[in-house]
């Protein structure tokens, strides 16, 4: 797979000039955040390519795989938040949900592509500012919802078309139900700390013996087994304790029942359907990274026209990073 070359050329804050009624470096600043994170994913997924490592076993070629696209994954996720922090502090979009603004508390819904629906009201506390930490509260407030809320009640025919661009990114590959989406994986690693693949996870060995003593591995002869078997005390053989369910489909089951009705579900542990395979989660990230290139490109090309030199610094816009090969690093290991 050829994979679009990263944005190279990183803004320097330093060299813009502030236009009032704007925040124009901190909107850089949160450009450079962007694409930096943005190049963090990309070394990712370039390295989760499996024809990036040739003549490796399949267990190692696996293992690697899924160490760079889960931090591609979560380089991803954090892309679409750091987007919208641009026309955020770029536009001082947060002022207007704070008491007063002309979007404080106004009833705005809207669906995300999955019957959910959210509200943009307020922020929870006033930011102001040129106060200490009103960067960081800035931060914390800003949401798709706001975002999408303020790009909505503009007139600017750009800014609108933006808003469409947003919405259609985010019911695609944000707010979709997919379960190897780059948001719904992300959220898995947050709460469950773990990302689990099918190339990684092998299934319980159940051998059982036929009438004939010839001992039988179910899941290699596609057989499934369901039989019920009470539990005793050790101590005291003849206390009847509960009862043991016993299933064998694509894993070995065993829910846990005591007599006094407490009941232990395999199914609460053993979640086979929520595992992940490696070339779908690869082409997911794939197509994300190229999406939202796309539609950082679109909110850049808004915003440059009205971004001016500082003039008493050297007009250069740009710092252009040195090529650096990695390849000593994440291959061959």
């Amino acid at each position: 797979m050829v994979i679009k070359e990263t944005p190279e050329k990183l803004f320097s804050p330093e060299y813009f000039m502030e236009n009032e009624g704007y925040d124009v470096r901190l909107a850089v600043l949160k450009i450079n955040d962007f694409l930096e994170t943005l190049g963090d994913a990309t070394v990712s997924i370039i390295y989760a390519n499996k024809d990036e490592h040739p003549n490796i076993s399949e267990l190692k070629l696996n293992i690697i795989r899924r160490i760079h696209i889960r931090h591609a994954i979560i380089d991803l996720n954090n892309c679409f938040d750091l987007l919208l922090q641009i026309p955020w502090f770029y536009y001082r979009i947060w002022n207007e949900f704070n008491h007063g603004g002309s979007l404080y508390k106004k009833k705005f819904t809207f669906n995300l592509g999955t019957n959910q629906v959210v509200n943009a009201f307020k922020n929870k506390n006033d930011i102001v500012r040129n106060v200490d930490g009103w960067v960081e509260d800035a931060e914390t407030n800003c949401n798709y919802g706001k975002v999408l809320q303020f790009l909505e009640s503009q007139t600017d025919i750009n800014i609108l078309s933006l808003k469409t661009n947003f919405e259609t990114f985010a019911s695609n590959y944000v707010f979709v139900g997919n379960n190897t989406s780059v948001r719904s994986l992300a959220n898995d690693i947050k709460h469950k700390n773990s990302l689990k693949v099918k190339e990684l996870y092998k299934p319980y060995e159940f051998n059982v013996r036929d009438k004939n003593g010839v001992a039988v591995n179910l899941r290699q002869a596609n057989l499934g087994l369901s039989f019920d078997q009470k539990f005793f005390d050790i101590n005291n053989p003849s206390d009847d304790l509960g009862n043991m369910h016993v299933e064998y489909s694509d894993d070995l089951y065993i829910d846990i029942e005591y007599q006094q009705g407490e009941l232990f579900r395999a199914k609460d542990y053993v979640k086979s359907d929520s595992l992940y395979g490696l070339d779908d989660i690869y082409n997911e990230l794939i197509s994300y990274r190229d999406k939202i290139i796309t539609l950082y490109n679109d909110l850049y090309n808004i915003i440059d026209p009205e971004l001016d030199f500082n003039p008493i610094l050297e007009n250069t816009k740009f710092k252009t990073p040195s090529p650096v090969n990695l390849d000593k690093f994440f291959k061959g290991v």
